[in-house]
């Protein structure tokens, strides 16, 4: 199989994977009816009125850990073939559209750092935009388009980090999704 044709099998099944997840989410938001919260009605809290007590604490099976705003719910993604794809997302109204940060790991086969992926073929990054580093518990991750795109590895790099938002053009409360980024960053840690 030459390379182009095995870059469009991969692209296809990365678009096929990603279209299957937005099908499964949609689907969970139509059967599985959380709590209904009213997004608008909720006083937005900035970092200055966070306290620990609006806060909840999620453990992965995968070595790590974060914290992230009460206001927010995190649903976990099953797809076969995908160590673990979590959605951390704001809790409103059923009929609006998802909202959110999304946590995907996958097999960091080649044993890349953040930059050598994202200057891969299979990221479809483009780092000629604004692009820097920040420091994940001690592990140097790469962020993109101001930090709303952000990928790292584990320590033993097994597994690469993508985090990233789950919004529409049209996202109410944008304040709140950059808190519950901000959240999730700051407060991340992996098993030692």
């Amino acid at each position: 199989m030459n390379k182009m044709s095995k870059k469009l099998k991969n692209f296809l099944s990365i678009s096929l994977i990603f279209l299957v997840a937005l099908f499964l989410l949609f689907y969970f938001f139509r059967e599985n009816k959380p709590e209904e919260v009213d997004i608008d009605q909720m006083p937005i809290v900035s970092e200055v009125e966070a306290d620990s007590n609006s806060f909840e604490t999620y453990e992965s099976k995968m070595g790590f850990s974060f914290q992230y705003p009460s206001q927010f719910f995190v649903m976990e993604d099953f797809e076969v073939g995908i160590p673990e794809r979590l959605f951390v997302l704001v809790k409103k109204q059923l009929d609006e559209d998802p909202t959110g940060i999304i946590i995907s790991t996958a097999k960091n086969n080649d044993n890349q750092t953040p930059l050598e992926w994202l200057e891969g073929s299979y990221s479809g990054a483009d780092l000629s935009n604004e692009h820097g580093t920040l420091d994940l518990d001690g592990q140097e991750a790469i962020f993109l388009d101001g930090g709303t795109w952000i990928v790292a590895v584990t320590p033993d790099s097994k597994y690469r980090l993508i985090f990233a938002p789950l919004a529409t053009s049209t996202v109410k409360n944008g304040d709140l999704l950059f808190l519950g980024m901000d959240t999730i960053l700051s407060s991340f840690k992996f098993e030692e």
